[in-house]
C-alpha cells in the first residue's frame, strides 16, 4: 500500500514524525510503503537514515514539475504529511492539501492542526499525536485499512476554495472598501 508525501523536506514538515509513522505501520504491515516526492535542507539526512538502516519501504522519489503532482498522487492509496505544531497555531495553507483532496485519496494527518481537525478527519485520518499510534496500533491499522473520503465534504471544500468562488470573495472585499478608498483619494 502505497503512503505519498509530497514536499519540502524541512523542519516545519516533520519528516521525522513521518518516518516515525511509517516504521510503526510497516511493522505491523510490510505491506505500507512510503514514497516521498520533494527535496529540502533536510534531504540529505533522510537518504543517511534509510541507507545506514537499509530501509527497503521508504524511498525518496525526488522532485517533480507541479503540473505532475496529479500523476504522483494518482498511484498512491493514502497521502500524508505533518506540520510542526509552533507554526501550525498561526493558521496554514498548504498548498499540497488542495492537490491531496483533489486526487480522491484519503489523507493521514500527523499532528495537532488547531480547529483543522474534525475538517481533515472528514478526509481521512487525523493522528494528533503518535504515542496513539505506538499505544493503539491494531486499532490505527484497521483505521487507517479502512479510510475513506467524506465526498460530500470534500466536493463541499474544492467548491469553496475554487478560483471561482475565492475571486468572488475577493471582489466583495474590494467592492467593501472601496468607499474608503475614495474619501482618502478625494481628500
Amino acid at each position: 500500500k502505497r503512503i505519498i508525501y509530497t514536499g519540502s523536506l524541512g523542519i516545519a514538515n516533520r519528516i521525522d514524525d513521518i518516518l516515525e509513522f511509517i516504521r510503526a505501520i510497516h511493522n505491523l504491515d510490510n505491506r505500507f510503503a512510503l514514497y516521498i516526492y520533494g527535496d529540502g535542507p533536510l534531504k540529505n539526512k533522510y537518504e543517511n537514515i534509510i541507507k545506514a538502516e537499509k530501509i527497503d519501504y521508504i524511498h525518496l522519489m525526488g522532485t517533480v514539475p507541479k503540473r505532475d503532482i496529479p500523476r504522483v498522487l494518482a498511484k498512491s492509496n493514502y497521502l500524508i504529511f505533518s506540520i510542526e505544531k509552533n507554526i501550525a497555531k498561526y493558521g496554514l495553507s498548504l498548498n499540497k492539501l488542495f492537490d491531496y483532496i483533489q486526487s480522491d485519496k484519503p489523507i493521514i494527518t500527523i499532528g495537532k492542526i488547531g480547529n483543522n481537525d474534525i475538517k481533515l478527519s472528514k478526509l481521512g485520518l487525523v493522528i494528533d499525536d503518535l504515542n496513539d499510534l505506538v499505544t493503539n496500533q491494531k486499532e490505527m491499522l484497521k483505521k487507517i485499512i479502512d479510510l475513506e473520503i467524506d465526498q460530500n465534504y470534500k466536493n463541499e471544500v474544492l467548491k469553496e476554495y475554487s478560483y471561482e468562488s475565492l475571486s468572488k470573495k475577493l471582489i466583495n472585499i474590494i467592492e467593501s472598501w472601496a468607499h474608503v478608498i475614495e474619501v482618502f483619494i478625494i481628500k
